[in-house]
């Protein structure tokens, strides 16, 4: 339940911030698609990750401790890593 809030609420905070201008990608890693793209950014398990001009930034953490908890917070720290990469 917790991995779905933290997909549902990262996917929506980033639709309600910056609608069509900055994509969200899911990506199943038992799937020939979703392994080959963790080799592709080097990861190996289940992570929340905003990757842009080339940095990769894991908010896995704290979207687990907030998702469910506070997703304001969640959607605040989102726009606080990707305004920087946009800007």
């Amino acid at each position: 339940p917790t991995c779905k809030a933290v997909e549902a609420e990262s996917k929506k905070a980033v639709m309600d911030l910056y609608g069509e201008d900055v994509k969200f990608s899911v990506y199943n890693l038992e799937k020939n698609a979703g392994e080959q793209k963790a080799k592709e950014i080097g990861v190996s398990g289940q992570n929340l990750l905003i990757v842009g001009n080339g940095e990769k930034i894991n908010i896995t953490s704290e979207a687990f401790m907030h998702a469910k908890s506070d997703p304001e917070k969640l959607k605040h720290i989102i726009k606080e890593k990707i305004d920087p990469l946009i800007e």
